[in-house]
């Protein structure tokens, strides 16, 4: 019965208030569940966790798409990023793309390659994370937690000091760090007011998360410093970490990416390379005249 009181669907409105002392702990639940005691009034408001029935709102998993945005917030304040904010049409874009690629679950289709990369134009700047198990499955919440886990697991393989995933891993590692980064970024190049949106497709086991706007921007090292955080909150110096070889790394990272873009469009041949040594020195140059 204390099962059944907590989980007791009702009317909407409800509300909870604890009491604690020492190892006792009671709780109200306003109005009241179990009420009616009669098998047809369980049966109305008590459900198994996930059921289809009661989770799908056209298309869109929503009590999948609730119990991650618990498990990213409760992650995301950790490591110092706002709440994430659930958006129904981000969830049911992405929840069509999944169905469209995995059809039936009863097959063998993979949601990778070109298939996880056609995001609609509008959400062309969002974030993309996904998890797929070994063999496709039934939508078991219970047993789909592990893609949130996967994701945030992926912060053993990122370096918070150099704003990248650790060096010399293997291709899974390096994705895994990736994904972590996208799942935890913090947000300090969206515009101020805007809300950090995000969408869960959820079928066949596999899990599509799309957050938006949060694209990180690879060719800024300094902007992914202050946006991937420790789990206590703090983030690397970028000031420091950037300037340490005596010339700023960050900025010729940056700006080496974006000559050569241009290059590439006015047909120009090769890339620039980066050359240290001229930048220590140009660097050493520009400081002896400011003194």
């Amino acid at each position: 019965m204390q099962f059944t009181q907590m989980v007791w669907k009702g009317a909407a409105g409800k509300r909870v208030g604890f009491g604690v002392k020492d190892r006792l702990v009671y709780a109200w639940y306003c109005p009241a569940g179990n009420t009616p005691e009669t098998p047809a009034a369980f049966k109305a408001n008590v459900f198994p966790a996930g059921n289809p029935a009661h989770c799908i709102d056209d298309t869109v998993n929503v009590c999948y798409n609730k119990r991650a945005i618990l498990a990213h917030n409760d992650a995301r304040a950790r490591h110092g990023a706002p709440d994430l904010t659930y958006d129904r049409a981000i969830a049911k874009a992405a929840q069509t793309q999944l169905v469209e690629a995995l059809g039936s679950c009863t097959g063998s289709a993979a949601f990778t390659g070109t298939t996880r990369h056609q995001r609609p134009y509008k959400y062309k700047d969002c974030g993309e994370n996904y998890y797929q198990p070994m063999n496709l499955a039934s939508d078991d919440l219970m047993s789909t937690d592990a893609a949130t886990q996967q994701w945030l697991d992926g912060n053993q393989y990122w370096d918070f000091n150099a704003g990248g995933a650790v060096p010399g891993q293997t291709a899974a590692a390096n994705l895994q760090a990736n994904q972590f980064r996208t799942m935890i970024w913090k947000g300090t190049n969206i515009p101020a007011g805007t809300t950090h949106d995000v969408g869960f497709g959820f079928h066949c086991g596999t899990v599509l998360a799309w957050y938006c706007p949060n694209r990180p921007t690879k060719s800024n090292p300094r902007e992914t410093l202050l946006n991937v955080c420790r789990d206590d909150g703090s983030c690397a110096d970028s000031a420091y970490i950037c300037t340490k070889d005596g010339y700023d790394s960050c900025y010729n990272e940056m700006a080496l990416a974006a000559h050569n873009k241009k290059r590439t469009l006015h047909c120009s041949g090769s890339d620039f390379t980066s050359d240290t040594t001229m930048a220590k020195a140009l660097q050493k140059m520009l400081n002896d005249k400011q003194e």
